[in-house]
């Protein structure tokens, strides 16, 4: 074995090892995360799973059975960070739903119309519109962060995939071949 083959498998190890290092290191994946892959070439559509291991070069999840992922045909990797309440956007329909509705009540039932048909002679100098309006926006913006509060979204967040692979692939005669292949 002469110098140069020696040389190119110290330089293929190395790189081998290196890539391997990373995967383990820059994954921020760990049993028992919630996860959202994909990897069409193998079948895996925006799966969402628990993590079971995590291996250098397959992640191995859980949806309705044990499920092993090489990481090298992922197209996406997400992990669920945090679940937020809907509470506010619950709040912001809940007060003007209320608001509005508050109003149209206080207006009708107000008794200063001399037409049964809205808008026609309304007499509301005294505040009826107004209140009706402030009780409702009030009323609705509870109802509304209740309801809104039952509701979870998960918050995603992307993990970067591994943007070189070396590949190491024995030849006859004693010679080895490397594959780099970089995503960018």
């Amino acid at each position: 074995m002469g110098f140069p083959s020696i040389a190119s498998l110290a330089t293929a190890l190395a790189l081998t090892a290196s890539a391997n290092l990373c995967a383990q290191e820059g994954l921020p994946v760990a049993p028992g995360d919630r996860v959202r892959v994909a990897a069409p070439n193998i079948g895996v559509e925006a799966l969402v799973a628990t993590v079971l291991t995590v291996k250098p070069d397959t992640i191995v999840v859980q949806s309705r059975e044990p499920l092993a992922v090489p990481f090298a045909p992922v197209t996406m990797l997400e992990v669920c960070r945090d679940r937020k309440s809907r509470a506010r956007l619950g709040m912001a329909i809940g007060f003007w739903t209320g608001a509005i509705a508050g109003g149209v009540i206080a207006a009708r039932s107000s008794g200063d119309t001399e037409d049964t048909y809205w808008g026609s002679n309304l007499n509301l100098s005294d505040g009826t519109l107004l209140g009706g309006a402030l009780l409702g926006g009030i009323a609705g913006t509870l109802l509304g962060a209740l309801v809104g509060s039952t509701f979870k979204v998960d918050q995603w967040e992307a993990v970067p995939l591994h943007r070189i692979r070396v590949k190491t692939v024995p030849q006859r005669k004693g010679k080895l071949s490397v594959g780099v292949n970089l995503r960018l």
